[in-house]
């Protein structure tokens, strides 16, 4: 999943501010970035927690969880590369659940 960014040449390019607030950061602008927040959103804060309740969500449900324990045994060579860099995994993981 990646974050929303409309680059120039996109179909919505041409009445991007008319549909919001749009940051035009070429820095930013990277995918990993909100650099266009929609009306209705109060703000990109707003925006990033969104994202974020459901990028927890997705990962958090069992049915992921468990195509994922499969698929862990099929490719063997990724769990130990995940059990070889879990400090990393661990520290993604509390991007999205800070304090836990």
């Amino acid at each position: 999943m990646a974050k929303f960014t409309p680059f120039p040449g996109a179909p919505l390019w041409s009445n991007i501010r008319e549909e919001g607030t749009f940051n035009e950061d070429w820095r930013l602008m990277n995918c990993l970035n909100f650099v266009f927040v929609p009306n209705g959103i109060e703000s990109q804060e707003k925006l990033d927690h969104l994202y974020n309740e459901h990028v927890k969500r997705f990962y958090s449900d069992w049915g992921w969880r468990k195509k994922f324990r499969k698929r862990l045994w099929q490719h063997r060579k990724s769990l130990f590369y995940l059990l070889r860099h879990l400090p990393s995994f661990w520290a993604a993981k509390n991007q999205f659940e800070p304090g836990k």
